[in-house]
């Protein structure tokens, strides 16, 4: 949760990619900078970048090149006025490892901010991205920019006079208060509308709870329907305009909530546990979303 007491002083931490040495590689590390660089202007946020440099290098940390490169990523980080906020630590270790601890630092960051790519094949099957392995760990929300993030908006699309709105994928289960208390406080902070959403088809073991099955029941439809009005209840009695928004038609779940979240500045989604065997993979529908959204998508793991 973002508690605002602390938005003056709390940090977002930028997990930047000490190899990002290709020119498409140093544009998303850019990219993530630049977003996190907005949304810490809109929450008066300062911003804290850290470079992991893997443990099996030579130590790199105090070595002009990467000491340059640093501070070079800072510069175009806030706009506004803020920079003197910014600053940059370099560390080695294993990348995840590092992200994390430095998560639990004081004063708590507010999320981390980091960006991912598309590792396809066995690669990404075994050992998971950085990224994965940061969301799937971490306490805090983690802002993701996948690869069709491809530009900065001319404008901050989190300041309030941009109306911003954020798309809440929800799936009414109990574990869902955690992603709907984060996004209800973001949502009073940037002063945002949203958007609670549901697709039926995400969520067969909850309907088997209940003793029944989507497809069977219009009475179901009826009691999910109240379902999402009773929790936009909640937002609405702290002043946070929100409606509710149900796909009855999209099959796949990722579709779905992509095509939900047109019109909106960002996606708020929660990842479930996984086994033991895949715990360092966010799952096929986050994934999914993370790699197609044209928003930021922030994260927040359900099994911490």
């Amino acid at each position: 949760m973002v508690e605002s007491s602390d938005a003056a002083v709390a940090p977002i931490l930028i997990a930047d990619d000490m190899e990002a040495d290709t020119a498409s590689g140093i544009q998303r590390s850019r990219m993530v900078e630049g977003y996190a660089g907005l949304l810490g202007a809109a929450l008066k946020a300062p911003l804290l970048a850290v470079h992991v440099e893997k443990a099996t290098l030579p130590s790199l940390a105090s070595s002009q090149f990467f000491g340059q490169r640093a501070r070079n990523t800072l510069t175009g980080m806030i706009r506004g006025g803020a920079r003197e906020t910014s600053r940059h630590v370099i560390v080695s270790g294993i990348p995840e490892r590092e992200i994390l601890k430095l998560a639990e630092s004081r004063p708590r960051p507010i999320l981390i901010a980091m960006g991912t790519r598309d590792h396809g094949g066995l690669k990404r099957l075994l050992l998971g991205s950085v990224a994965e392995k940061v969301i799937q760990g971490s306490r805090l929300p983690v802002l993701t920019l996948g690869p069709k993030i491809t530009s900065l908006p001319s404008r901050n699309p989190f300041l309030p006079e941009e109306r911003p709105a954020l798309l809440v994928a929800t799936d009414l289960s109990p574990a869902q208060k955690r992603v709907d208390a984060f996004a209800l406080s973001l949502a009073k902070m940037l002063g945002a509308r949203v958007t609670l959403f549901h697709s039926p088809f995400n969520d067969t073991k909850y309907y088997r709870a209940l003793g029944t099955r989507f497809k069977e029941s219009g009475e179901l439809l009826r009691d999910v329907r109240a379902a999402l009005e009773n929790r936009t209840r909640r937002f609405s009695r702290h002043g946070v305009a929100c409606q509710a928004a149900l796909d009855t038609e999209t099959t796949f779940i990722s579709e779905a909530i992509l095509k939900a979240s047109r019109g909106h500045t960002g996606i708020i989604i929660g990842t479930h546990s996984r086994s033991p065997l895949t715990k360092a993979i966010i799952g096929s529908t986050a994934r999914s979303i993370i790699l197609q959204s044209p928003v930021p998508v922030f994260t927040l793991s359900l099994r911490i």
